[in-house]
């Protein structure tokens, strides 16, 4: 597993607990989003870390950020004539095992003061099952996604949520209470409750800036 340091930084995914009017909740949408939301087979909120990195490179020094509260860590990769960037998101709600996200960039949109490795697995080719890639254009874009949650003078963003359900609860018991008074509890896993983010920015009608992110909360029941 790869060390991380706590340089902190700031990203422009906001407000991952933020819900607004024009979220898409219905299970089309969410398709949709999954639809999207992987790149080189790499899937945001299921693929380890380590399968990032197996894939990628190995990167030394990954520098941490901030996203609405939570501390991410990113690793960052960049093609061999250093024209797209790559950087993936770990560390929500403190998993870093976990790829819950990645950032694409093309010229002249690419991060500033980032530390990456160079992937010959990078090129303008990368793009998502569903089509969306850099160089994609805004045209395209809205078509495959529809009208975005948000718009502002630079990007589109897009808000999906997701209840999933388990056909059968998952149990699981921890020891809890007091040393001297220890006893099981057991906890019902029902299901998850998926949030997901699309965010583009475009230029010259083409994009140059793609984001994504999936995190997800457990929806559980305690009996003592």
């Amino acid at each position: 597993m790869f060390t991380l340091n706590r340089t902190i930084t700031l990203v422009l995914l906001s407000s991952i607990n933020t819900v607004n009017a024009q979220e898409m909740k219905s299970d089309e949408a969410w398709k949709l989003f999954l639809n999207n939301s992987s790149v080189l087979g790499l899937v945001a909120g299921e693929t380890s870390t380590n399968a990032v990195v197996e894939l990628l490179g190995l990167q030394k020094g990954i520098p941490s950020k901030k996203v609405s509260g939570h501390e991410l860590s990113s690793i960052c990769y960049k093609s061999a004539d250093s024209n797209i960037h790559a950087v993936f998101l770990t560390g929500y709600l403190h998993d870093t095992e976990t790829m819950y996200g990645f950032e694409l960039y093309k010229k002249p949109s690419l991060p500033k003061d980032k530390i990456c490795a160079i992937s010959e697995k990078l090129n303008i080719e990368i793009s998502t099952p569903g089509g969306l890639g850099l160089g994609t254009t805004k045209k395209t874009f809205l078509s495959a996604l529809g009208q975005p949650s948000q718009k502002k003078a630079k990007s589109l963003r897009w808000e999906f949520t997701f209840h999933e359900t388990y056909k059968a609860p998952k149990i699981t018991y921890n020891d809890a209470g007091p040393t001297n008074a220890r006893f099981q509890q057991k906890t019902l896993m029902k299901g998850a409750y998926h949030y997901g983010t699309i965010a583009a920015q475009f230029l010259g009608g083409s994009l140059s800036k793609f984001e994504v992110f999936h995190g997800l909360e457990s929806d559980f029941e305690i009996q003592n």
